[in-house]
């Protein structure tokens, strides 16, 4: 696909990957462009589930 993409594992299943790949889920969406504007070079996020009110929650660090 053309454009950014965002890409989501959870820190977990990645600490546990071996050679590139890992057993577990990945999130992703294309394109990502206005995601990626907000939040652009080597931002770190960190997406929180708030199971109080259904919802994700993003926080950024960069």
């Amino acid at each position: 696909m053309d454009g950014d993409c965002l890409n989501i594992v959870s820190t977990t299943d990645a600490e546990k990957s071996s050679q590139g790949s890992f057993a577990g889920m990945i999130m992703s969406g294309c394109p990502a462009g206005a995601f990626r504007a907000a939040f652009p070079g080597s931002t770190g996020l960190q997406f929180v589930y708030d199971s109080a009110n259904d919802e994700i929650v993003v926080f950024a660090s960069g």
